[in-house]
């Protein structure tokens, strides 16, 4: 029987994506009004409220990404090698969806968060900004290059390990 995460997809859900989740995080606290002001491509934009309203926004949009990253690898470690019956079912109690296989419905509900997040990125950034990917900075590179990364691992397994469906470790029919 396959594994909920097979190597690839564990490098890139339980190594890859909480590290780069908690640099952004670590970002947004430490560094609020770089943070904000390095939203969008180009020379930085004048006349940003840098105030406390404004730093205390940024910085708990930070901890909101930390809050992601930790419950990757809160449920992730625990059933990412296993087969068995009891693995799939913690995976449906410990993530709150109700579907036949919870580390799909959790990975389809995060591919629609990032579709969502490239294409906010992408309406603020503008058209002639987005197609200049040359004079990205490295804000733009994460919100629209490393998450569109991410997209296409998670729609990679759907299509390798998703479409197994898995109903308490057993392969449905």
């Amino acid at each position: 029987m396959a594994r909920v995460l097979p190597l690839p997809f564990k490098v890139m859900f339980i190594v890859i994506e909480p590290v780069l989740t908690y640099m952004g995080s670590y970002s947004a606290f430490t560094a609020p009004e770089w943070y904000l002001a390095s939203q969008l491509p180009g020379p930085t934009v004048t006349g940003l409220l840098h105030t406390q309203e404004t730093n205390m926004i940024v910085r708990l949009y930070g901890v909101l990404l930390a809050c992601l990253a930790s419950v990757s690898l809160a449920i992730f470690p625990i059933i990412e090698n296993n087969t068995d019956k009891l693995s799939f079912s913690i995976a449906k109690r410990l993530l709150f969806v109700l579907a036949r296989n919870s580390v799909f419905s959790w990975l389809r509900l995060i591919a629609v968060g990032d579709i969502l997040h490239i294409y906010t990125a992408a309406l603020h950034i503008g058209e002639k900004k987005l197609l200049d990917v040359g004079n990205w900075n490295d804000m733009t590179f994460g919100n629209i290059g490393i998450t569109t990364v991410l997209f296409v691992s998670r729609v990679a397994w759907f299509l390798i390990v998703g479409l197994r469906r898995f109903d308490d470790g057993k392969k449905e029919a």
